[in-house]
């Protein structure tokens, strides 16, 4: 079950038709990916979809910075500092799917839009439809990425281990 406050600011994210309004619970290291417009969050997510080379992102939401730097671009120091605030068990992995959905939920799109790209994004046999497992992965990484960007990670292991 999500914390209250943390299902409240998921919900005001997602209709929000201007971004996150509330910077102050955002971790330093995350606020790269407050307000982005939707030509970079669809671009991040068409990266992320299609992988790069004999990679395929989409089926394994784990990745390494390498991949991470791919699919998101810009200042190496910058992703760097935003790799590790995701990769929170230390691995050295990080669920894409957890950054892009807070992308989505923090961006400047309109809430249309942003319910648009988070369904394909979680869409992950293309039939048009969220099966129930869909829905759960979407939630569980709606849930687990903005429990990481305000710095409540201890809060986001709903199913009993941390996937990065």
């Amino acid at each position: 079950m999500l914390p209250l406050f943390l299902h409240q600011y998921m919900i005001d994210a997602l209709n929000s038709d201007s971004g996150s309004e509330n910077h102050a619970e955002i971790m330093p290291s995350m606020r790269t990916f407050v307000n982005c417009d939707q030509a970079y969050v669809n671009r991040c997510v068409s990266r992320f979809k299609s992988g790069g080379g004999d990679q395929n992102f989409g089926f394994c939401p784990g990745v390494k910075f390498q991949e991470f730097k791919h699919i998101f671009g810009g200042n190496k120091g910058v992703l760097l500092s935003l790799f590790h605030s995701f990769d929170t068990d230390r691995n050295g992995l990080v669920d894409v799917h957890e950054v892009l959905s807070c992308m989505i939920l923090c961006s400047k799109m309109k809430a249309e839009p942003k319910w648009r790209v988070l369904f394909d994004l979680h869409d992950e046999n293309g039939d048009a439809e969220l099966s129930e497992a869909e829905i759960d992965m979407m939630m569980i990484s709606c849930h687990r990425g903005m429990a990481k960007m305000i710095n409540r990670s201890h809060m986001s292991n709903t199913t009993g281990k941390d996937s990065g």
